[in-house]
Order: C-alpha cells, then sequence, then structure tokens
C-alpha cells in the first residue's frame, strides 16, 4: 500500500496529511508521535470496512474493481486486505460464482 503526505490547506493554513488515496487520516504532528505501524494498520482496517454488505452491492462494487483494477480476484483481496472466501461465499450466495478466465463475477456458473 502507499501513503502520500498530502499538503493542503486548511482554514487558510498550509496542513500536512498522511492519505493512502481514498481517505485522510491523520495529521503528520500525530503521525511523527505515533507508532507509524499502527497508523497504516488502522488504514488498512478502514478501507477492509469499506466492502458494502449488500451482497448486490458487493457485486457491482468487485466487478467494477476487477474490471478497472486488478487483474485477479487474489489480488484485489491481498491488497484490500479481505478474506478471497468470504468475498465468493457471500456473492455465491446470490447465485454468482468468479470466472478466472474473464476475472468476474457471473451468473450461474
Amino acid at each position: 500500500m502507499r501513503l502520500a503526505v498530502v499538503k493542503r490547506k486548511v482554514f487558510g493554513l498550509s496542513s500536512f496529511f498522511v492519505s493512502c488515496g481514498i481517505f485522510t487520516c491523520k495529521c503528520v504532528k500525530c503521525l511523527v508521535k505515533s507508532d507509524y505501524e499502527s497508523v497504516v494498520n488502522s488504514i488498512i482496517r478502514k478501507r477492509k470496512c469499506m466492502l458494502p454488505k449488500d451482497p448486490i452491492m458487493l457485486l457491482s462494487y468487485v466487478n467494477m474493481k476487477l474490471r478497472d483494477y486488478y487483474s485477479s480476484l487474489k489480488l484485489f483481496c491481498e491488497d484490500l486486505d479481505v478474506d478471497e472466501q468470504e468475498v465468493m461465499d457471500k456473492l455465491s450466495s446470490i447465485g454468482y460464482h468468479y470466472n478466472e478466465k474473464r476475472n468476474q463475477f457471473l451468473s450461474g456458473e
């Protein structure tokens, strides 16, 4: 996972933030005082929580990510730190199964 230090103006003052590209996490001053690893783990946990709970929404989200950003379900799950089998089970409960050849979840296979 890549983290970037981003400079932003907040209320006319320049502030630096640590960003993972999805959301801004911590002020650099806080980062210096805290344990770097715990901040990274916090970011990973927050990213994991971003997966939709509803199976239909999850299907749409996963297929979009597979189409646009990931060459396999395995890479998607590793990057978001989610259990591949858990995703497959949730989507199979609504009749969708992963097709490696097409790199997407399809109905009735």
